[in-house]
């Protein structure tokens, strides 16, 4: 859980399910990390993906956002890791500053 305000990809959860998927959110939890989805939920998912390829505006969208519009026919939830388990990165740079081999890219 983040405590404050978050700008990143946040998941809202209430009774152990995630209830939002979205960007920025107030004490709740970044999104980081490997999904892992039941067949079931994984199909609901895939043919909203499909369905939502056949409508304009499409390409302007994240598979997260889709996964949002589909919360109330799947039941997901966090797996809470420790913040420090984490290294967010970005760039080429901030990559080549923990491996080294990347400082010739």
């Amino acid at each position: 859980m983040i405590e404050g305000y978050s700008s990143d990809w946040v998941f809202d959860v209430q009774n152990g399910n995630i209830t939002r998927v979205g960007k920025g959110g107030t004490d709740t939890y970044n999104m980081a990390g490997i999904s892992y989805w039941k067949r079931s939920d994984a199909l609901i998912i895939k043919k909203a993906i499909e369905a939502s390829y056949k409508k304009p505006g499409h390409e302007k969208l994240f598979w997260d956002e889709i996964v949002d519009q589909e919360l109330k026919r799947l039941k997901v939830q966090v797996e809470e890791i420790s913040p420090e388990s984490v290294i967010e990165v970005d760039t080429l740079e901030e990559l080549s500053q923990l491996d080294s081999r990347y400082k010739t890219c």
